[in-house]
């Protein structure tokens, strides 16, 4: 009879922990994700422009999983920025521009108004051969 007892705390306990890590994961994030994949950084410091275009105002992260010149398979590093273009007064507002390290993710500062969102990529020297980049654009 004891060991029935047992039982039934030990059942009622695990469906209670079952139960909150139900609702904790419900609460979740919210965070939007884009990989970029085999993206193609230009040559002389010209920027990449993400096609993709959020609507937001919060804090956004880039992190870099790979980056290697095109001719050399060297390393390079990567200069990321968010532009940011208010519907409200139609004006453009530029990040400032972070290096994206290796498999970190890089807090990009955010803007204090809301609208559109792209990203730029660029290489942090001015080279004449371009490089394929790969990483994870974050906008939580």
């Amino acid at each position: 009879m004891k060991e029935m007892g047992y039982s039934m705390k030990y059942l009622k306990y695990s469906l209670g922990i079952f139960a909150f890590e139900i609702t904790l994961s419900t609460l979740g994030v919210n965070a939007d994700t884009i990989n970029i994949v085999n993206v193609k950084i230009p040559i002389l410091s010209r920027a990449y422009t993400n096609a993709q275009i959020k609507e937001t105002n919060s804090t956004q992260y880039i992190k870099k999983t790979s980056c290697t010149d095109d001719l050399t398979g060297d390393g390079r590093v990567i200069i990321a920025a968010v532009k940011n273009y208010s519907h409200l007064n139609t004006q453009y507002e530029n990040s400032t521009p972070v290096e994206a390290s290796p498999n970190t993710n890089v807090a990009m500062p955010k803007s204090n108004k809301s609208g559109n969102v792209t990203l730029f990529l660029q290489s942090k020297k001015n080279l004449p051969t371009t490089a394929t980049f790969n990483g994870i654009w974050t906008i939580d």
